[in-house]
């Protein structure tokens, strides 16, 4: 027993420098506890050690989370949030691997969703070490930016039920929502850009959205829908009355809808959050001219088919908090109508122009043909005196003269009228 515990104190005395041997032993064997000294414990330590992966988290924010780990390390990020009553929500899960100094930062879509509480669990792994963390971040309350609108298209099956909807769906318009659906999936962004006059910015996304826009094979009024959490979505009838709706009209009605996130409130709005008065905006023409959130939107017949409005006024776009609302976007059909609209003007001030030349050329021939009327009642043709035929005469040769002139006037006039009917028609099957 002697020479075996000679043994394992010489063997111990082996890994202690020279400068803490003698009264310094029994130190550093305490402040090796809790080792018990036996190089089979000294191993397992070691080993636990090295199966130990480094991770900490540097910042976790809704939308972002940043950690420090092992260079090159696969991490799975967790998300837990609460979606709300009508909120896509974030993707439950990221991925993404550290870079060469160990950093890694997860960025993911932060829909809208109702203020609070989420929490963040990352898992990392290098192939023989793992490790986990978590942190909690906060979900603040605020309203959805125009700028940086996510909104996803869902085609609603004509044997599903939506949630709070009573509508009964029919089949038979599934062609007509598919039609509309893919229309919109290809117009919708640019529409979007051009109705905020290049302020916005409207992304099409397959989760995550800020607002789901639902396209229902059924007859009904389309809504905006917000909860009381703050969440919202966009119910859009393929039909709303007892034929469908144009892929224009749904267009429309899209804008419109997302247009009631921000508008329309305050004493210039009526409960329905459409302002009160179909006041002209003088910056916008043709369908457009009341803008995009009155009730009902302006539709008319355009050469056959519906046009209807998809331009926001300039007190549309200062109530989605765009402070500074530069002039409408040019586009062809615009510039169009501006034209149409200046030719039809102009024409229509030559014409009153003309109607007073020629009422006044109409006032003077009547006042001749009285005098001749008055000659005429004293006189006969054989009585009538040298000066009175002289004077006869004069009334005869001003009058032929005024009555030639009035009829080109009222030529002229006609065909000015031809002209202002044939640029009114041409206007009024401009699609804008």
């Amino acid at each position: 027993m002697n020479v075996f515990g000679g043994a394992r104190t010489l063997r111990l005395l082996k890994f202690i420098p020279a400068t803490l041997c003698g009264l310094l032993l029994t130190s550093c064997m305490t402040h090796g506890a809790p080792r018990n000294g036996s190089p089979e414990t000294d191993r397992a330590f070691s080993n636990r050690e090295a199966r130990t992966l480094d991770l900490r988290v540097i910042s976790s924010s809704y939308g972002a989370l940043t950690i420090s780990t092992a260079p090159g390390a696969s991490c799975t990020l967790e998300v837990s949030v609460d979606g709300g009553t009508f909120g896509d929500g974030p993707p439950s899960s990221v991925e993404g691997s550290a870079d060469r100094s160990g950093t890694l930062a997860l960025r993911y879509p932060a829909p809208q969703i109702p203020p609070g509480r989420g929490r963040h669990v990352v898992v990392c792994e290098d192939g023989s070490r793992t490790a986990s963390a978590s942190a909690d971040f906060e979900i603040a309350a605020g309203p959805l930016d125009p700028r940086r609108l996510r909104v996803r298209l869902e085609r609603v099956d004509a044997t599903t039920i939506l949630a709070g909807t009573t509508t009964r769906l029919d089949p038979s318009l599934v062609p007509a929502r598919d039609e509309s659906a893919a229309y919109l999936a290809a117009v919708l962004e640019d529409e979007w850009r051009i109705a905020t006059r290049g302020s916005g910015k409207l992304t099409l996304v397959g989760s995550s959205a800020d607002v789901v826009l639902y396209l229902l094979p059924g007859r009904g009024t389309s809504l905006n829908e917000r909860s009381s959490d703050g969440t919202e979505r966009v119910l859009v009838y393929i039909a709303d009355g007892p034929s469908t709706i144009s892929t224009g009209k749904s267009l429309s009605i899209a804008l419109h809808e997302l247009g009631h996130t921000w508008c329309c409130f305050g004493p210039a709005a009526g409960p329905d959050e459409h302002w009160l008065e179909r006041t002209p905006a003088p910056e916008l023409a043709g369908v457009n001219r009341f803008g995009l959130m009155v009730g009902p939107v302006p539709c008319r017949i355009a050469a056959g088919r519906e046009v209807c409005a998809t331009r926001f006024s300039d007190r549309e776009l200062r109530a989605m908090g765009f402070a500074d609302v530069p002039a409408p976007l040019a586009d062809d059909c615009s510039t169009e109508l501006g034209a149409a609209d200046a030719e039809i003007s102009s024409l229509d001030r030559s014409l009153a122009e003309s109607g007073r030349v020629i009422d006044s050329a109409n006032a003077t021939l009547a006042t001749l043909v009285d005098q001749f009327k008055a000659i005429g009642s004293q006189y006969s043709e054989q009585t009538m005196p040298p000066d009175v035929r002289a004077a006869y005469d004069r009334i005869a040769d001003t009058y032929d003269v005024l009555y030639r002139e009035t009829n080109r006037l009222i030529a002229e006039y006609n065909g000015t009228v031809q002209s202002r009917n044939a640029a009114a028609a041409k206007r009024a099957d401009l699609p804008c």
